[in-house]
């Protein structure tokens, strides 16, 4: 078996990263009020890592610090080319290969070694020493939310799997990491509302920032960086990946971990310098800041390429933006420095940025899996539409809402609630202030297994008070409690694997007939994947979220119609999204022909 394992280490029991007894961790930077103030400082996260670890986010300028011997890091402009000495700073803007990579000077598939040459580079080997995190705004129209992106690079990424009792290994070595949390802001006043973290590829995390769930310090939401990968998450303990892949065997899956030991931890707290990553020279540079192998499956689970700058990972926007094209090169930092003088250029990346609001604006974007224990979302379309339609600004007075423990801290649209605990959900209730017509998802983790199930869209009026039952494998109800237990609503519930991402729907034709638009489109077969249509007046529009008009759920053949109605002629342009279990899709932005 180890001789698949190329390039991968294997540890003992605590795993590999700490190297040397490491000093205390280092006390953050004192408070600066005006920063503080800004929107970046105002809700930037609280970090909590493991002290063996042995990496934690600092300034990607680090790189430019690292030494091995004599040998410093090089650049390779293309996979089969030399790696020659250079800097940050001599990286080209927007030009050259995106197979281009930055080769630090340790060995890649050694974590010790990489560790000590960030330890020499920082001059200590105290976790939080140097500690900085990137922001990033983007979005800033004043009738749209404002995306506010944070994003975290640590020099070294491995992820520590169980090889077999006592012993790990570790496998998706690379060199730098770059992860992160995002929140979505309301419009006009700039309140929290959504909080977004990313993690590995398809596997990041939606919160509602008043779900009991998300763990805040006053203003500032709780991350946990899980050992060795840095996925971030709300809480400790061992999290199962929700789109496991099997290295060595069926048995082996590199879930992510954290110690729930109150010594094993430390925290960078909200005082951390946060630098603003439009005003970095390489931000907008194609290439991989850190060694790219371009190592084919299953080979690239064990030696992984380096991350894209952050810039190039805007996937979460339907829109794929690119917000370095079109931009001219500013003047480069001057030696030593990493930021930019020139803030039209920072202003600039911020405008063509990605956006959060296609990850939270449908009903289906909540159908997620837990990595640990349960989850429940209740979602009335109607009432999610409006919210998006005010801005984030106005919740209403339907106060659809899931009551249990951990407690909600206020209302959300829509309602969601998840527990540590697989049984956590049957003892929630849902309730409504004014009539709602939810649709409502369950998902129960038992370890690695996950069933889920699908509740249809029912009525729910005040008064009534909802609670899940699993009355057998096969079949879950939603009983009212308020009238000695009747079925209100009824589920079938399957066992499922890792989540197959939805194919993006094609062949969208979309033509007027009368007072509706009459659709057509092909897209997947998978039952479980949920097609919506948005619609608005003009393409830019629509490419900002649009209307939502209508929705299929996936058919045998995967073709699909469907009419939406339109009785005073706004729309001239649709598209359609596949959803599937969090993960999303969409077909081209297509114009609405006029009936011939």
């Amino acid at each position: 078996m180890l001789a698949l394992v190329a390039g991968a280490v294997v540890c003992g029991v605590t795993g590999c990263g700490g190297g040397e007894k490491q000093s205390p961790p280092v006390t953050p930077p004192v408070e600066n009020p005006r920063r503080a103030m800004s929107l970046a400082g105002r809700y930037e996260p609280n970090l909590i890592l493991e002290k063996e670890d042995g990496f934690w986010p600092v300034a990607v300028r680090t790189i430019d610090q690292l030494r091995s011997s004599q040998t410093h890091t090089c650049l390779a402009e293309d996979a089969a080319a030399a790696c020659v000495p250079a800097h940050l700073r001599d990286l080209p803007w927007t030009s050259g290969f995106a197979d281009a990579y930055l080769n630090y000077p340790a060995n890649a598939g050694d974590p010790d070694s990489e560790h000590a040459t960030f330890v020499q580079a920082l001059k200590s080997n105290a976790p939080g020493t140097a500690a900085r995190m990137y922001y990033y705004v983007t979005g800033r129209d004043p009738e749209r939310p404002v995306t506010l992106q944070y994003w975290f690079y640590y020099p070294f990424n491995y992820l520590p799997g169980r090889l077999f009792p006592g012993v790990t290994v570790n496998t998706d070595l690379h060199e730098g990491d770059i992860e992160g949390m995002s929140i979505l802001l309301s419009a006009k006043d700039h309140h929290p509302v959504y909080v977004w973290m990313p993690r590995h590829r398809d596997e990041g995390e939606r919160f509602a920032w008043s779900e009991g769930a998300l763990q805040r310090k006053d203003a500032h939401p709780i991350g946990y960086i899980a050992r060795g990968s840095h996925a971030t998450y709300e809480s400790c303990g061992h999290k199962y990946r929700t789109a496991q892949v099997p290295v060595f065997d069926d048995n082996f899956v590199p879930d992510d971990t954290f110690s729930c030991k109150l010594d094993a931890s430390y925290e960078l707290g909200e005082t951390i310098p946060v630098l603003d990553l439009a005003r970095t020279w390489w931000a907008c540079w194609p290439g991989h800041l850190g060694d790219a192998p371009h190592n084919p499956f299953p080979l690239s689970e064990l030696h992984a390429d380096g991350p894209a700058s952050p810039l190039y990972q805007q996937k979460f926007d339907l829109r794929s933006p690119q917000p370095c094209e079109g931009v001219d090169p500013p003047s480069p930092p001057e030696p030593g420095q990493e930021l930019l003088a020139d803030a039209e250029t920072a202003k600039a990346l911020g405008v063509g940025g990605g956006r959060l609001n296609e990850l939270f604006r449908s009903c289906d974007d909540w159908w997620q899996r837990p990595p640990k224990g349960s989850y429940m979302a209740a979602c009335d379309r109607a009432t999610l539409e409006a919210f998006f339609e005010s801005g984030l600004e106005d919740v209403g007075d339907q106060n659809l809402r899931i009551e249990g423990d951990p407690a909600a801290r206020g209302p959300m649209v829509p309602a969601v609630y998840a527990a540590s605990d697989p049984e956590g959900v049957e003892t929630a209730t849902i309730a409504t202030d004014g009539v709602a017509h939810p649709e409502v998802f369950v998902a129960i983790r038992d370890k690695a297994k996950l069933r889920i199930a699908r509740f249809p869209e029912f009525t729910l009026r005040p008064g009534q008070r909802l609670r899940m039952r699993r009355v057998s494998g096969e079949r879950w109800l939603l009983v009212d409690l308020a009238h000695r237990g009747s079925k209100v609503a009824e589920a079938g519930v399957h066992e499922t694997e890792a989540p197959t991402p939805p194919s993006a729907p094609s062949a969208l034709v979309a033509r007027r007939s009368g007072d509706s638009i009459e659709l057509r489109f092909s897209g997947g077969k998978d039952p479980e994947t949920t097609f919506v249509v948005y619609a608005d007046t003009s393409r830019a529009d629509l490419l900002d979220g649009g209307h939502a008009v209508g929705a299929v759920q996936s058919s045998p053949d995967g073709n699909y119609t469907l009419t939406v109605a339109d009785p005073e002629g706004r729309f001239r342009y649709v598209r359609v999204v596949a959803f599937n279990e969090g993960a999303l899709r969409a077909s081209p932005v297509v114009p609405v022909a006029d009936a011939p």
